[in-house]
């Protein structure tokens, strides 16, 4: 579990960022799983900071574990 506070000018108060890393055995291989939980960011941010974790941080990950998986798989 990773907790960050997240200051934002602007913003009243800080926001928090956690992730949760979960191990999940498929058959013989092993993976992990994450859940990201933004908490206090104000309404009017909400659509904005979402696609920007997608954009920016989430889908960068995911893409970089699908081309590794892809190239160990084409060995």
């Amino acid at each position: 579990k990773l907790v960050q506070h997240w200051r934002v000018k602007g913003w009243k108060k800080p926001s928090t960022v956690t992730f949760n890393l979960r191990e999940r055995k498929d058959g013989e291989t092993t993976e992990t799983d994450v859940e990201l939980v933004h908490t206090g960011i104000p309404a009017k941010e909400l659509d904005e900071i979402a696609s920007g974790w997608d954009a920016y941080y989430l889908g960068a990950i995911k893409a970089q574990f699908a081309a590794k998986k892809q190239a160990k798989a084409g060995r």
